[in-house]
């Protein structure tokens, strides 16, 4: 692992995190960090490491694709630009359909940052409210079908499956 490109992704996230005004209060950051964890143990990439650190600096802060692509090249500036909503688009599950389809035609790395944030993200299910529940078990559908076709044998897909399953077998009936 290249300690010096995991830190410089980590200060540099860390820097867009504590300037941002959009960030709102959630702690982003430590979900960033928790995502490049999970791709850590399971042993991906310094590519993939790096891209699940700054995978919510578009949405959530004032950096620019221009400022990662400077700052760690063009492939990244893409993934993390595919893993990014596009927040003109009102419908929550349109938005994360169509970002889930852009991570699929960016790069198989997209498709596991997106597997592992979402992992990262269920924990939180049982706070949302039963629209949004209904809304979650769409979202996570669809991205299992999108990776069942583009990722089937990937490790973070199987863990996304492990946890989705153990998800909705704790789901009253």
């Amino acid at each position: 692992m290249d300690q010096k490109l995991i830190n410089t992704a980590l200060l540099f996230a860390a820097k867009y995190f504590n300037e941002s005004c959009h960030n709102t209060g959630k702690p982003v950051y430590l979900h960033s960090l928790r995502v490049a964890q999970h791709a850590h143990t399971l042993e991906y990439d310094d590519f993939t490491i790096v891209c699940a650190i700054l995978h919510d600096l578009l949405e959530d802060t004032d950096c620019t694709a221009g400022e990662i692509a400077a700052d760690f090249g063009e492939k990244t500036a893409a993934c993390v630009q595919a893993l990014t909503f596009d927040n003109s688009i009102p419908d929550k599950l349109k938005k994360n359909c169509l970002s889930i389809d852009a991570c699929a035609s960016c790069c198989p790395e997209a498709l596991v940052i997106k597997c592992l944030d979402t992992m990262d993200n269920m924990d939180y299910f049982s706070l949302a409210s039963e629209k949004d529940k209904i809304y979650l078990l769409k979202k996570y559908d669809y991205l299992k079908s999108v990776c069942a076709e583009h990722i089937p044998d990937d490790n973070a897909y199987k863990a996304y499956l492990d946890k989705l399953n153990i998800l909705l077998r704790d789901l009253p009936t």
